[in-house]
């Protein structure tokens, strides 16, 4: 991947830090963002820079539009043209739609809608004027069947994969591609919560009785990003196990 430089936003732990260590074994050069540094944005840091010692983490809020211009001049000033992007930065703010805060629907769809918009917007341009680019969405299955208490994130998630979609038909003829990636289920921060009851539930409704791990949507990720999955653009690949089948 001589000549490759990937842009991973939410890296700094989860699926994001899954994927950017899985592009930086590949050997990308690779940057991820993330909000605040962290034990885990540390460790990410040294997994990565263990592989090459110009990969970086760098803090960035994707919703500050100002500071996400300001980031993405800076790696290209110092490593070059960003040639593969993956949008991973998400929150989750869960609950009925008749008792939610303003605040919790604002922040899912500010964080995992608009900032996708401010990151994909620094990078699809240059990647056309280039005539070649990358990009994949982390949604979810969420967006894809709906989620009872999760009306803001199963929204977000949705336009996701619309934007997804409709920036395909924009640039396919530039030479960049757009898909995304919809996980079911992962073991991550975001399903620590589930009770033991919950997560019976939830594994007994996965045809493969288990739940995902972030290497399942790394690898994945990593396939879209490579020379075999050229002719594959406008797509929602869902990463679930076999749920709701």
């Amino acid at each position: 991947m001589t000549g490759r430089v990937a842009v991973v936003s939410g890296a700094s732990r989860g699926i994001g830090a899954a994927i950017i260590c899985e592009l930086a074994a590949a050997g990308y050069l690779t940057v991820g963002l993330h909000v605040r540094q962290t034990d885990s944005s540390e460790a990410v840091r040294d997994r990565i820079r263990a592989v090459d010692s110009r990969n970086e983490l760098m803090v960035c809020d994707t919703t500050d539009r100002p500071r996400v211009a300001e980031v993405f001049a800076r790696i290209t000033e110092t490593m070059g043209a960003v040639t593969d992007l993956v949008n991973c930065a998400g929150v989750t703010r869960d609950g009925p739609l008749a008792l939610m805060p303003d605040a919790n629907w604002d922040d899912v769809v500010r964080t995992n809608l608009t900032g996708t918009y401010n990151v994909t917007r620094q990078f699809v341009y240059p990647a056309m004027r280039n005539g070649f680019g990358v990009v994949t969405n982390i949604s979810s299955i969420s967006g894809v069947h709906g989620n009872a208490g999760q009306a803001n994130y199963a929204a977000a998630k949705a336009g996701l994969d619309g934007f997804t979609r409709s920036l395909a038909k924009e640039v396919g003829r530039s030479g960049v591609r757009v898909n995304s990636v919809a996980p079911g289920f992962i073991d991550t921060d975001m399903t620590a919560g589930l009770t033991e009851t919950q997560r019976k539930r939830v594994t007994a409704s996965i045809s493969l009785r288990r739940l995902g791990v972030p290497g399942d949507v790394a690898s994945v990720v990593a396939f879209l990003h490579s020379a075999g999955a050229g002719y594959i653009t406008g797509q929602t690949i869902v990463v679930d196990g076999g749920t709701r089948l």
